[in-house]
């Protein structure tokens, strides 16, 4: 035939067999008639698109036999030729230029396939020619548009390989994949590495899925996983780790795990990391990426038990969120989504959003979770199974401590502070409560640990009692759980013969602390008596003879043991000290609520010290006041101690001095202050508020810290004022130093 020419087109010629073909000029279908003899070709060009060859056999001579697909051009990568013949020989098929060859013959070439540049499309593994022919690319693509099992080696050269894989195809390589180069997966479709690998490029996920059974398939250890909008999946029944890092580029990244994956290596970069699949992806690396994190599905797990293990920003929970540290960690991103959250580890996490997230909460590992933020959109129980509940936050919905578990409100360590539960509480039989109370190193005083329930309680367990870092647990009652609904009391013991769990007060849980003394609770006149609450209110205070006093349980009433420390809870009310019976004596008292008013004949303070509370021990405590009216007296120091104002208008003789302690003292004559002997000494955060103007030549101690005078009318210190501490001034009136 003359269906060829030269490049000048001037002259029709037959083909000269074994030469080089180029296909230009205008696309169309070129049949291969072997009638004359086998057709033989040392190469190709297809220097313009759509050209399709077909028909016979075509002899592929020569070590390498190059097909071109392009014409050097950026354009030319638009350009796609298709050959149907078989191809066959010894020799390798190297593709060049940037350009698209369909392979459709079922070729028998030996010699394997380079793919240098553009692409190489292929519906079956027979396309790339005889097996066990090596494939190699080197800055080409291999595009698989069907099923295919492929055994053949691979190598990625300098320039890599992309595998464009269609969506619902998928591309099995079992064969080895070596080299310097990397890897990139395009396309809607699976790649499934089934080899043990070596290639050192790295592994680029821009889409679909690359699956693996184990992290060898993934290439040299020390090869990175970049994603971009692509998904790893781990299909294993086995559990796989990995030590190498991950970059996750803007379009993102997915992780599939069926079983377990733990991934030590950090993953960085500007995207989002999704995990799906029901297995479980361990994260061991302090990771850096920005786009957030979200769990379609199973569990993603932050530490694989040790010190590390980090994500940073949001999540968006579907699955379960477990926290798998031995260390403290602090999670300051917010947790939404419909799934559950987990302490799995021995360590401690802290939680400071405003998470939302629909499931449970469960501790189980031994550590503590700490819910230092408002997380009353956050309505799923809250189950404490081995481990620590804490914080200083809200927790949104029901908790249930049980045998294993802890309650430990407040912040870390002995760090008092109030933990609220918008639900219910139950604490089972040998659930523990881990409680500080007394002086906290903050300004305005002590803090102490509380629990403020929101629904019923169900109390049970045991309360562990320390003293907060510089502080002063003293006689008294300390508010313990603080509940709006109802109470199942089935007993909270303590670990002390001075600690004593007072229920009768309705909506309290307190603890009292008789630390060797005799408690009596005021109960007033007006009774009902002996009906197992403390009712408080008005009233005659005798030193015997009456039954207006009774236990933290109250369900005796009784004469006041006189000489003892008086409390005073309930309902506030107006008392009346009456020695008609002989001289009422007192070695303190507590005022657990605020509006008391003690008045009458005088009181006598005994000891060497003598405190009187104003405050349950809380924040809410510092808005309580009590006042005595009748004069106190004795060979005692009067401490002032507990967040709330104790109010003092009697003439006072009592000699020891007055000590502030904690919250507010406030008098209007020196004579409240006791006998003219006596010192006065502010602790830190304490307060002395005057109310009228007077002159005071006592000793004044400061001791460390700061202590505040308010001064809402002029006072005058004509006496040393010395000691280590510091004070602010603060009111109208003047404060005159002489």
């Amino acid at each position: 035939d003359q269906n060829w020419t030269d490049s000048t087109g001037l002259f029709a010629a037959p083909f000269a067999n074994g030469s080089f073909a180029i296909f230009q000029g205008t696309a169309g279908t070129v049949t291969v008639d072997g009638t004359n003899g086998p057709v033989l070709a040392a190469g190709m060009q297809f220097a313009i698109g759509g050209y399709r060859v077909q028909g016979a056999d075509v002899g592929l001579i020569g070590l390498q036999s190059i097909i071109r697909v392009g014409d050097g051009s950026a354009a030319s990568a638009g350009y796609t030729a298709t050959i149907a013949s078989n191809l066959t020989g010894a020799g390798q098929l190297v593709k060049t230029d940037a350009g698209t060859l369909v392979l459709a013959g079922t070729n028998t070439y030996t010699g394997g396939t380079a793919i240098n540049g553009g692409t190489v499309q292929i519906s079956s593994d027979s396309n790339l020619g005889g097996f066990p022919g090596v494939l190699s690319l080197d800055g080409g693509t291999l595009h698989t548009t069907a099923g295919i099992a492929s055994g053949r080696f691979v190598t990625l050269n300098a320039g890599g390989g992309t595998f464009d894989i269609d969506g619902a195809t998928n591309l099995a390589l079992g064969g080895t994949i070596a080299g310097v180069g990397a890897l990139t997966k395009q396309g809607d479709g699976t790649l499934i590495l089934a080899g043990t690998n070596t290639y050192q490029g790295g592994t680029f996920i821009k889409g679909g899925t690359v699956l693996i059974t184990a992290d060898a398939n993934l290439g040299s250890a020390a090869g990175k996983v970049t994603f971009d909008g692509g998904t790893l999946h781990v299909s294993s029944l086995s559990n796989v780790t990995s030590g190498r890092n991950a970059t996750l580029e803007a379009g993102g990244g997915t992780f599939e795990i069926d079983n377990t994956l733990a991934w030590n290596g950090t993953i960085d970069g500007a995207g989002g990391l999704t995990k799906t699949g029901t297995g479980a992806l361990f994260l061991g690396a302090d990771n850096t990426y920005t786009g957030g994190t979200t769990i379609a599905g199973g569990v993603l797990a932050l530490g694989t038990g040790g010190t590390t293990g980090a994500v940073l920003g949001d999540v968006v929970d579907d699955g379960t969120l477990s926290f798998n540290r031995s260390n403290l960690y602090t999670f300051d991103g917010t947790i939404s989504g419909s799934g559950s959250v987990t302490q799995a580890g021995t360590g401690t996490t802290v939680l400071t959003a405003e998470n939302s997230y629909s499931g449970f909460t469960i501790i189980n590992g031994g550590g503590g979770l700490y819910i230092n933020g408002d997380q009353t959109a956050a309505s799923g129980q809250t189950i404490v199974a081995a481990g620590t509940l804490g914080g200083t936050g809200v927790v949104g919905g029901d908790v249930l401590v049980d045998v294993a578990g802890r309650l430990a409100p407040g912040g870390l360590g002995a760090t008092p502070g109030t933990l609220t539960i918008n639900g219910s509480l139950d604490l089972a039989s040998g659930s523990n409560l881990d409680y500080s109370f007394g002086q906290a190193g903050v300004v305005g005083g002590a803090y102490n640990d509380l629990t403020v329930v929101h629904g019923n309680l169900t109390l049970d367990g045991t309360i562990n009692v320390t003293e907060a870092p510089g502080g002063n647990f003293g006689p008294g009652i300390y508010r313990v759980i603080s509940y709006d609904g109802a109470l199942a009391d089935n007993g909270l013991d303590t670990t002390s013969a001075n600690h004593v769990v007072q229920t009768s007060v309705a909506g309290q849980v307190n603890l009292v602390d008789i630390s060797g003394q005799t408690l009596n609770f005021w109960d007033g006149d007006a009774g009902p008596k002996s009906n197992d609450v403390v009712n408080g209110g008005n009233g005659t205070w005798r030193a015997a003879g009456d039954d207006n006093w009774t236990g933290s349980d109250g369900n005796l009433n009784a004469a006041f043991t006189n000489g003892s420390f008086a409390i005073f809870a309930g309902a506030a009310g107006m008392v009346s000290v009456d020695n008609t019976n002989g001289q009422v004596q007192a070695v303190g008292m507590q005022f657990a609520t605020g509006g008391y008013v003690v008045q009458g004949q005088d009181i006598e303070l005994l000891g060497p010290q003598s405190t009187i509370r104003v405050g349950d021990g809380t924040l809410v405590g510092a808005g309580f006041s009590g006042t005595i009216a009748s004069n106190l007296t004795g060979a005692t120091q009067l401490v002032k101690t507990d967040l709330g104002t104790l109010v003092l208008t009697g003439t006072n003789s009592y000699t020891g001095g007055t000590a502030i302690k904690g919250g507010t003292l406030q008098v209007s004559a020196d004579a409240n202050l006791g006998d003219t002997s006596g010192g006065l000494s502010l602790d830190d955060g304490a307060t002395l508020q005057t109310t009228a103007a007077f002159t005071s030549a006592r000793d004044v101690t400061l001791n460390s810290g700061v202590g505040t005078f308010q001064t809402d009318a002029d006072l005058i210190l004509s006496g040393p004022l010395t000691g280590a501490g510091g004070f602010n001034k603060t009111g109208a009136g003047a404060l005159t130093l002489t």
